[in-house]
C-alpha cells in the first residue's frame, strides 16, 4: 500500500502531534511505502532518514482565505500526482480543507488530533462550524485519539469516526531506562515531574498553587517553557518554595524518557487534553500519573489502580494526591505495575498501527 501523511506537525518540531505522525509513518513504512508531506515554516530539516519527508510552506501571507487555501492545495496536489498514493492520511483540519477543494481521486482518512478544536466546538460559532463540517465531511474516514473528541466529532459529520488512542514508544519508554541525572537533587529524593508547556490550558499555575501545600521533602522537575513560565516560577517563589523546583527548560526528546524513569510520580494538571503522548510516556516508564479529569486523561488513568485522578483547576486537590503517593510506597509500586501493564496492553505503536491499517483497508474496499 502506497500512503500519503500530510501534516504540519513533525520532527525535530517537538510535540505530541509530531511524535505521533513520526511513530505512526515509522512503523506503517515497516511493511508498506510511505511518504510523508510535511508542511512547514520551520527551516529544520527532517532527521530521519528511514523516511521519505517532503517539504513545502504552508502559505501563510494570506492567512485564512481561500487564495491561501487554494495555493496550498495547488503544492499537496503535485506531492500526491508524483508520489501517487492508494491512500492520503491527513493530520491537520486546514490541509483537510485545502485537499477538499483539489479534489484528488484519492480516498482521505483524517485524524482530528486537536483539543483546541473541543474549545471551539464548545463555542459553537457558526463559522467554526462550516470549517470544521468541509474538513470533515470530505474524508472518507475520521479517527480521533479520545472519545470525547469522537463524540464531538460525530456531531458536525456524517462520515464514519473511530477512536484510535495515541501511542507510545514501549521499547524506548520502559522502567530500567537510563535515569536523568538531576544535580540539584540526589538519588533518593522522591521527585514529582511535569513535562507540560506553560500555558494556560496546562493548568501550570494550579500545580504551582499546589506545591507549597506538600510535603517539605518532596522536589519538583518542571520541564518545558512557554508563555506563563514566569508566572508560575514567581507563584512558587512567593510561597518560599523554589528551594525545593528545578525548571531545566526544555529537554531535547531524546532525553526525555530519562526524566520519567527518575521521577516517582508525573502529574499532568491540564484544564484540556487529549489521550497525552506525554501521559502514555510516563505510565510506559512505570511512573504512576496524577492527572485531572479532562480530555483523554480519565480514559487512560483508573483511578486509584495506575494514577489518581483529580479535578481540574484544585490545587488543594494536587496537593493531597502528591501527598498521598508519598505516603504511601506499596501503594506506588503496584500503581507503577499497572501503569506499565495498561500502556503495553493498549497503547503501543504496534497495536496503533495495525488498527490504522484496518481503517486504510476499510476505506480502500
Amino acid at each position: 500500500m502506497r500512503i500519503h501523511l500530510i501534516t504540519s506537525n513533525f520532527p525535530p518540531e517537538v510535540g505530541g502531534i509530531e511524535t505521533h505522525v513520526y511513530q505512526l509513518a515509522k512503523n506503517l513504512a515497516k511493511d508498506h511505502d510511505v511518504e510523508v508531506l510535511w508542511i512547514t515554516e520551520s527551516n529544520n530539516t527532517p532527521q530521519h532518514e528511514e523516511l521519505s519527508v517532503q517539504k513545502i510552506p504552508p502559505y501563510t501571507y494570506t492567512k485564512r482565505t481561500i487564495p491561501n487555501v487554494m495555493l496550498r492545495g495547488k503544492k499537496i496536489l503535485e506531492n500526491i500526482n508524483t508520489f501517487d498514493p492508494d491512500i492520503i492520511h491527513s493530520h491537520n483540519i486546514g490541509h483537510n480543507i485545502s485537499i477538499s477543494l483539489i479534489n484528488p481521486d484519492v480516498p482521505v482518512v483524517f485524524t482530528n488530533h486537536s483539543s483546541q478544536f473541543l474549545s471551539e466546538f464548545y463555542r459553537g460559532r457558526y463559522r467554526d462550524m462550516l470549517k470544521f463540517k468541509l474538513s470533515f465531511g470530505y474524508a472518507d474516514y475520521c479517527i480521533t485519539p479520545s472519545e470525547e473528541l469522537r463524540k464531538a466529532t460525530r456531531k458536525i459529520t456524517e462520515t464514519p469516526v473511530i477512536e484510535i488512542p495515541n501511542g507510545v514508544n514501549i521499547e524506548r519508554f520502559h522502567p530500567k531506562a537510563e535515569e536523568a541525572k538531576i544535580p540539584e537533587y540526589s538519588t533518593e529524593d522522591f521527585i514529582v515531574l511535569t513535562t507540560r508547556r506553560f500555558e494556560r490550558k496546562n493548568g501550570m499555575r494550579y500545580l504551582a498553587e499546589a506545591i507549597p501545600r506538600t510535603n517539605k521533602q518532596i522536589k519538583y522537575v518542571l520541564l518545558g517553557d512557554g508563555a506563563e513560565r514566569e508566572k508560575v516560577q514567581q507563584s512558587i517563589e512567593s510561597n518560599n518554595a523554589m528551594y525545593r523546583v528545578s525548571m531545566p527548560g526544555t529537554v531535547p526528546n531524546e532525553q526525555i524518557h530519562k526524566y520519567y524513569s527518575r521521577a516517582d510520580v508525573c502529574i499532568m494538571p491540564s484544564l484540556k487534553e487529549a489521550v497525552s503522548i506525554s501521559a502514555l510516556e510516563s505510565m510506559a516508564t512505570g511512573t504512576p500519573l496524577i492527572g485531572t479529569k479532562v480530555g483523554g486523561l480519565p480514559e487512560i488513568i483508573s483511578d486509584g489502580e495506575n494514577g489518581l485522578l483529580v479535578p481540574p483547576k484544585d490545587p488543594e486537590a494536587i496537593s493531597k494526591a502528591i501527598n498521598e503517593l508519598y505516603s504511601s510506597p506499596n501503594i506506588l509500586d503496584r500503581m507503577s505495575r499497572n501503569a506499565r501493564d495498561t500502556v503495553r496492553k493498549r497503547y503501543s505503536w504496534e497495536t496503533i498501527t495495525k488498527n490504522t491499517i484496518e481503517i486504510y483497508e476499510n476505506v480502500l474496499q
